[in-house]
């Protein structure tokens, strides 16, 4: 693409353009992007280069549509190309759409070399398709502009020519702007102008002048066009001036020259070109767009999703709060409930801790009642302890010793101390001579725990040595008072 375009610009010749399709083949159509957009416009300069204007149209319509940025310079080129080949072919209402939009492009400065030409293109379109005034104001325009080049002011001659001659009907005028453009071209006459110039003597009904200037133009010409209208009037001409032999010449070149107009005019490929390019530019916004709303719909869909998840998650939190917040009221309520319930066994202790202290001791009748209470008493505090954690764990490490920690070890007797408190004050008054690890050994026996746990809860003895205090407790505590502390359904 680089080497065709250094070629194009340094005016070297390019006979083919297999190169540039190479990087056409490369780029392709689908997606909007430079190097796409200026390997299509390459082709199209190459085509216009060859002649080819079919395939330079095709080409700079696609690179128009790939073009990711308008504003730029290439664009508005591919718009001055285009418009000079719908020019060419006479497609008026084409050409003047497309130059109207690259005279507005930010690239086609005013007094510019762009402006000029598409101005002056813009008024050939005016002059080809008959509106000969606004043809006439447009040059006339042009020419007041001192900037204007000196080729357009010199093919100018000629545009005003043609509108002297087929509009204002002054065949001198004419001829004598005809002149004026013959005298500024260095390199001789156009066969336009000689055809202009003949058109003019034609009218004048001059037509020995004519049949000259007719025949200058068919020799000169190397437009299409030009020759076939060239011959169709010297066929008039030859038969006016009597000679018939070259009128029969003269039409047979004529009627090559229209066939070869008949192959040259291609509208019907021109407006399918022009179709397919819609099409193709309709199918890739329309894959742009299918994009885009795809993209949005997942975006959307993706939104859509987090929202329910972020409600979900919400709610999975708010209902996780409501149940914490209700199993810590729960909590909080059996929390109160055992304090109510320690407070109503304390209560009911020091309640009977009370009457057994009022009773006096040297009443005969007195110790049964002393021992009811008593057995009450211990009741109360055996009820509150088994209610604990520590009394939870003593229960259970009596089927299974061997898990019994020193942690459960220090718990159990701590809250042993707390729970019986009042009963270990009875004993030591009914018992004065009584140590501290008989009283233990009282309190775990009513709780039936049996010689080993007992000992394990006592490092400083064995089973065995328990057995012995028991039968040593016996003695010293009598044996009414003792019995209160052995397991409910055992007798010793």
């Amino acid at each position: 693409m680089l080497k065709t375009q250094a070629d194009y610009k340094c005016y070297v010749d390019i006979p083919s353009d297999s190169l540039i399709r190479i990087a056409t083949d490369w780029y392709g159509t689908r997606h909007k992007d430079w190097h796409a957009a200026m390997s299509w416009y390459s082709l199209g300069c190459v085509s216009d280069l060859n002649g080819n204007e079919l395939d330079a149209l095709d080409a700079y319509l696609k690179a128009m549509s790939l073009f990711s940025d308008t504003t730029i310079r290439y664009y508005a080129l591919c718009q001055q190309n285009t418009g000079s080949i719908y020019l060419h072919r006479n497609m008026h209402d084409e050409a003047e759409r497309i130059l109207q939009q690259c005279l507005k492009h930010p690239s086609c400065t005013e007094h510019g070399k762009m402006y000029f030409s598409v101005s002056y293109d813009l008024a050939l379109n005016a002059l080809y398709s008959g509106d000969f005034v606004r043809a006439d104001s447009m040059i006339s325009a042009l020419l007041q502009d001192s900037l204007l080049p000196e080729y357009y002011r010199t093919d100018a001659l000629l545009q005003l020519a043609k509108i002297q001659l087929y509009d204002k009907e002054n065949y001198l005028k004419a001829i004598e702007l005809c002149d004026s453009k013959i005298a500024k071209c260095a390199y001789g006459p156009t066969n336009a102008t000689l055809n202009i110039k003949a058109d003019s003597y034609y009218a004048l009904q001059e037509y020995d002048s004519a049949y000259y200037y007719f025949n200058k133009s068919l020799e000169s010409s190397n437009d299409m066009f030009t020759k076939c209208s060239d011959c169709r009037k010297l066929v008039e001409l030859s038969i006016l001036l009597g000679h018939s032999d070259q009128a029969n010449t003269y039409m047979e070149l004529y009627n090559v020259m229209r066939d070869s107009i008949y192959e040259y005019d291609k509208s019907k490929e021109l407006a399918e070109i022009i179709q397919r390019q819609r099409i193709e530019s309709y199918k890739r916004d329309a894959e742009i767009r299918q994009t885009v709303y795809g993209g949005i719909s997942i975006f959307l869909l993706v939104i859509c999703l987090l929202t329910i998840l972020i409600l979900y998650e919400t709610k999975k939190k708010r209902l996780y709060c409501q149940k914490a917040a209700f199993h810590e009221m729960l909590l909080h309520k059996q929390e109160e409930l055992m304090r109510q319930e320690e407070e109503l066994h304390r209560k009911s202790i020091a309640e009977l801790g009370s009457k057994v202290r009022a009773m006096s001791a040297d009443n005969p009748d007195v110790r049964n009642i002393m021992l009811q209470l008593y057995t009450q008493k211990l009741s109360e505090c055996r009820l509150h302890f088994i209610n604990t954690d520590a009394g939870k764990r003593l229960l259970a490490v009596r089927t299974d010793i061997g898990s019994l920690t020193a942690a459960d070890t220090d718990a159990i007797l701590q809250q042993l101390s707390e729970s019986y408190s009042d009963i270990i004050k009875d004993i030591y008054i009914e018992v004065p001579n009584i140590n501290h690890n008989e009283v233990k050994t009282l309190i775990l026996q009513s709780l039936n725990c049996g010689n080993d746990l007992i000992a394990a809860l006592d490092s400083n003895v064995t089973a065995e040595g328990i057995h012995k205090r028991k039968y040593r407790l016996q003695g010293k505590c009598g044996n009414r008072f003792y019995r209160l502390f052995l397991p409910q359904g055992t007798d010793n």
